[in-house]
Protein backbone atom coordinates (compact mmCIF):
# COMPACT_ATOMS: atom_id res chain seq x y z
CA UNK A 1 0.00 0.00 0.00
CA UNK A 2 1.43 3.52 -1.31
CA UNK A 3 0.74 6.68 0.57
CA UNK A 4 -1.08 8.59 -2.25
CA UNK A 5 0.77 11.27 -1.43
CA UNK A 6 3.83 9.65 -2.93
CA UNK A 7 1.69 8.36 -5.98
CA UNK A 8 0.38 12.27 -6.28
CA UNK A 9 3.84 13.57 -5.76
CA UNK A 10 5.41 11.10 -8.48
CA UNK A 11 3.02 11.27 -10.85
CA UNK A 12 3.11 15.00 -10.55
CA UNK A 13 7.32 14.96 -11.10
CA UNK A 14 6.96 12.46 -14.12
CA UNK A 15 4.74 14.93 -16.11
CA UNK A 16 7.03 17.67 -15.58
CA UNK A 17 10.43 16.07 -15.57
CA UNK A 18 13.31 17.46 -17.82
CA UNK A 19 16.09 15.01 -18.47
CA UNK A 20 15.87 12.95 -15.82
CA UNK A 21 18.48 10.02 -16.07
CA UNK A 22 17.11 7.63 -12.96
CA UNK A 23 14.27 7.89 -10.06
CA UNK A 24 15.76 7.12 -6.65
CA UNK A 25 13.40 6.16 -3.92
CA UNK A 26 13.94 4.64 -0.34
CA UNK A 27 11.33 3.32 2.04
CA UNK A 28 11.07 0.64 4.83
CA UNK A 29 9.18 -2.34 5.54
CA UNK A 30 7.11 -0.67 8.23
CA UNK A 31 4.48 0.67 7.39
CA UNK A 32 3.43 4.38 8.84
CA UNK A 33 -0.09 3.30 9.68
CA UNK A 34 0.38 0.33 11.55
CA UNK A 35 4.69 -0.71 11.84
CA UNK A 36 3.76 -3.86 13.54
CA UNK A 37 2.20 -5.07 10.24
CA UNK A 38 5.72 -4.95 8.24
CA UNK A 39 6.73 -7.86 9.52
CA UNK A 40 7.29 -9.65 6.18
CA UNK A 41 6.60 -6.97 3.63
CA UNK A 42 9.99 -7.53 1.61
CA UNK A 43 8.09 -7.95 -1.92
CA UNK A 44 7.26 -3.93 -0.67
CA UNK A 45 10.71 -3.23 -2.43
CA UNK A 46 9.84 -5.03 -5.76
CA UNK A 47 6.00 -4.35 -6.01
CA UNK A 48 7.34 -0.52 -5.87
CA UNK A 49 9.89 -0.96 -8.69
CA UNK A 50 7.30 -2.89 -10.58
CA UNK A 51 4.81 -0.05 -10.10
CA UNK A 52 7.82 2.69 -11.01
CA UNK A 53 8.61 0.77 -14.41
CA UNK A 54 5.18 0.73 -15.59
CA UNK A 55 4.73 4.60 -15.48
CA UNK A 56 8.37 5.69 -16.62
CA UNK A 57 11.40 4.07 -18.88
CA UNK A 58 13.88 5.64 -16.21
CA UNK A 59 15.82 3.20 -14.35
CA UNK A 60 15.12 2.82 -11.23
CA UNK A 61 17.61 3.24 -8.26
CA UNK A 62 16.86 2.05 -4.01
CA UNK A 63 18.81 4.89 -2.73
CA UNK A 64 17.92 3.47 0.65
CA UNK A 65 15.82 0.13 2.06
CA UNK A 66 15.25 -1.35 5.00
CA UNK A 67 13.94 -4.57 4.87
CA UNK A 68 13.75 -4.84 8.27
CA UNK A 69 13.23 -2.18 11.44
CA UNK A 70 16.23 0.26 12.12
CA UNK A 71 16.91 -1.41 15.44
CA UNK A 72 16.41 -5.01 14.72
CA UNK A 73 19.50 -7.01 15.96
CA UNK A 74 21.56 -8.64 13.26
CA UNK A 75 20.31 -12.63 13.05
CA UNK A 76 19.91 -14.89 10.78
CA UNK A 77 16.54 -13.83 10.04
CA UNK A 78 16.91 -10.15 9.40
CA UNK A 79 20.26 -11.38 7.20
CA UNK A 80 17.68 -13.64 5.09
CA UNK A 81 14.87 -10.45 4.65
CA UNK A 82 17.51 -8.37 3.22
CA UNK A 83 18.50 -11.10 1.29
CA UNK A 84 14.91 -11.46 0.21
CA UNK A 85 14.09 -8.46 -0.66
CA UNK A 86 17.38 -7.43 -3.00
CA UNK A 87 16.29 -10.87 -4.67
CA UNK A 88 13.18 -9.58 -5.69
CA UNK A 89 14.66 -5.92 -6.38
CA UNK A 90 16.95 -7.92 -8.66
CA UNK A 91 13.95 -10.03 -10.27
CA UNK A 92 11.46 -7.03 -10.75
CA UNK A 93 14.05 -4.55 -12.42
CA UNK A 94 15.86 -2.20 -10.19
CA UNK A 95 19.01 -1.07 -11.76
CA UNK A 96 20.70 0.44 -8.58
CA UNK A 97 20.17 -0.52 -4.34
CA UNK A 98 22.81 1.51 -2.40
CA UNK A 99 23.73 -0.18 1.08
CA UNK A 100 24.88 2.85 3.34
CA UNK A 101 27.28 2.42 6.20
CA UNK A 102 28.56 -0.74 5.29
CA UNK A 103 31.29 -1.12 8.14
CA UNK A 104 30.91 -2.21 11.41
CA UNK A 105 29.25 0.02 14.42
CA UNK A 106 27.43 -0.76 17.53
CA UNK A 107 23.88 -2.19 16.19
CA UNK A 108 25.76 -4.45 13.74
CA UNK A 109 22.29 -4.39 11.19
CA UNK A 110 23.75 -3.75 7.93
CA UNK A 111 27.47 -4.67 8.53
CA UNK A 112 28.75 -5.88 5.41
CA UNK A 113 32.22 -6.58 7.08
CA UNK A 114 33.22 -5.64 10.97
CA UNK A 115 34.35 -2.81 12.66
CA UNK A 116 38.25 -1.90 10.74
CA UNK A 117 39.37 0.54 13.35
CA UNK A 118 39.77 -2.88 16.04
CA UNK A 119 42.75 -5.00 15.98
CA UNK A 120 40.74 -8.22 14.46
CA UNK A 121 38.10 -5.77 12.06
CA UNK A 122 37.34 -5.76 8.50
CA UNK A 123 36.08 -9.33 8.16
CA UNK A 124 33.04 -10.32 6.55
CA UNK A 125 29.76 -10.74 8.13
CA UNK A 126 26.83 -12.91 7.83
CA UNK A 127 25.01 -9.52 6.39
CA UNK A 128 28.23 -9.80 3.16
CA UNK A 129 27.37 -13.42 2.70
CA UNK A 130 23.68 -12.78 2.94
CA UNK A 131 23.70 -9.75 -0.16
CA UNK A 132 27.19 -10.70 -1.99
CA UNK A 133 25.50 -13.32 -4.26
CA UNK A 134 23.36 -10.03 -5.34
CA UNK A 135 26.41 -7.66 -5.93
CA UNK A 136 27.24 -6.91 -9.17
CA UNK A 137 28.08 -4.26 -11.22
CA UNK A 138 25.60 -2.60 -13.11
CA UNK A 139 25.15 -3.50 -16.69
CA UNK A 140 25.63 -0.92 -19.45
Amino acid sequence: MLDGRVVDAMESWLANERGAGFIAVDGGAERRDNPAAGTNLESKFADVTRWLRSITPLPVWWSELYPVSFEAPATATSAAKWSDALQQLDAAGARAAILWQPQGHANGWTDLWSDPTVASGGQPTSWYSAVNSRMHPPSS
